[in-house]
């Protein structure tokens, strides 16, 4: 499994300590990308995670809705990343997804 600056994540040797080694390592990267690549380049505009555009906005809303909205595009564009012969770009996508699923959680929190 490999982040998104091209390090190696091996489930094939998860930590005998951590039986969640494997899905803690894919949340990891999701965080990553949140706060180093295209999320913080494209979103971020050095804000916070809970004060940014997806958060803020479904806030006004009083709603997860954008955020699950997005979730579900980007499954759509990994799917169709997969399909073009292109994994790494899909699994950059699901983490996307991750990351707006959080959203999702942070505003059903607050609705």
């Amino acid at each position: 499994m490999e982040n998104t600056k091209g390090s190696q994540i091996d489930p094939s040797k998860p930590s005998t300590a951590d039986p969640y080694y494997v899905l803690r390592a894919v949340l990891e990267l999701a965080v990553e990308q949140a706060s180093t690549g295209k999320g913080a380049e494209r979103h971020a505009n050095g804000q916070r995670f809970e004060s940014q555009p997806m958060l803020e906005i479904s806030r006004m809303l009083r709603t997860p809705a954008g955020c699950l909205y997005q979730v579900m595009k980007k499954s759509q564009e990994a799917q169709g990343m997969l399909d073009n012969g292109n994994p790494e770009a899909a699994k950059r996508e699901i983490l996307g997804a991750i990351n707006y699923l959080a959203g999702a959680y942070m505003i059903i929190d607050e609705v």
